[in-house]
């Protein structure tokens, strides 16, 4: 029994599923395009907001050394004040 294969019909099935191949290819591309494309605006946006933190530190930085903020430090952390200064406490804040 010999099975007869119609030329046509074989390149017509032959070239639908090549057809499907490259259009799930494609389809695959764009999908992992478009994941790319969020993951860049993702990491463009964390880079500018460490960019703004670094710019802040080394703002911080810059004033380390200046009496302004060793005088800051003494005032919030330590609770110091300067020798013409008073402290009053109000009695009705608890």
């Amino acid at each position: 029994m010999k099975i007869k294969v119609n030329a046509k019909r074989f390149t017509a099935f032959v070239l639908i599923l090549f057809s499907f191949y490259i259009f799930s290819m494609h389809y695959k591309a764009v999908i992992d395009a478009v994941n790319i494309k969020q993951e860049k605006t993702r990491y463009a946006a964390l880079l500018k907001q460490e960019q703004e933190k670094n710019t802040a530190l080394k703002e911080k930085q810059k004033n380390l050394d200046s009496d302004k903020y060793y005088e800051e430090i003494a005032r919030e952390n330590l609770g110091f004040l300067k020798s013409n200064e008073v402290l009053y406490i109000n009695a009705d804040n608890k």
